[in-house]
């Protein structure tokens, strides 16, 4: 918080509401308090002013020698950086040749091969000719192989469906059927196709894909749905 001033002060005074003056020598006292505070309010700048100017001659030649060493500084900063930017560097010696009285090491012979029992897998290989079984839920390379080309066909299929041309969507989903039959994606590509015939509404096709879907999975999800189809296709 700032300390009120002189100048404060007076404006404060002139701005307060001014008390009506029943006689002139009541108004002439109160101007001369007026002058009198403006008078010394100007006295009081005028000396702030002379110190200020006091305090810039005294700190002037301070300042200045401060810039001074500041400049020769970066200036001897900047010449011994040069100087060595621009020494030459001397090359070292180069190594001196051995001696011929030194001694030469033998040559030693190689250490012999550590025989080394044979793996326990090896006792345990399957005989040439004879196949081990897969471990379960892994995936033949064949089929991984295609699988990335079933996942295509299947997606493909259901975009269709879901833009509405259930057309394209049957020949894809009997494409993914004709060529991988074995793939686990077949059981979905076959309801989806029975669903994509029924909304076309021919049913004739959806009573034979009901059908057929039964034979092959009678217990799949879908199997509720086909029997509803296989008697009533509409």
């Amino acid at each position: 918080m700032s300390v009120p001033s002189d100048r404060d002060d007076l404006l404060a005074e002139l701005r307060a509401p001014v008390s009506p003056v029943t006689a002139p020598e009541a108004a002439t006292a109160q101007r001369a308090r007026v002058v009198q505070r403006m008078r010394e309010l100007q006295s009081r700048a005028a000396a702030r002013r002379a110190s200020r100017k006091r305090w810039f001659k005294r700190i002037g030649p301070a300042v200045a020698l401060a810039a001074l060493s500041s400049v020769a500084a970066a200036a001897w900063l900047s010449s011994n950086g040069a100087s060595e930017a621009i020494a030459p560097q001397v090359p070292a010696p180069p190594p001196s040749p051995p001696s011929r009285n030194a001694s030469v090491p033998e040559p030693q012979s190689p250490p012999a091969p550590v025989v080394e029992d044979a793996p326990r897998s090896a006792e345990l290989a399957p005989a040439p000719g004879r196949r081990r079984p897969a471990p379960r839920g892994s995936v033949a390379p064949a089929q991984a192989s295609t699988l990335a080309e079933e996942n295509a066909l299947l997606t493909r299929a259901l975009a269709s469906s879901r833009s509405g041309n259930d057309v394209a969507a049957v020949g894809l989903h009997d494409a993914l059927i004709a060529r991988y039959p074995r793939s686990p994606l077949a059981r979905n590509a076959e309801l989806e196709r029975l669903r994509a015939l029924s909304r076309l509404g021919n049913a004739a096709a959806t009573r034979a894909a009901a059908r057929r879907y039964l034979a092959k999975y009678p217990d799949g999800m879908g199997a509720d749905e086909a029997r509803r189809l296989a008697l009533d296709p509409g």
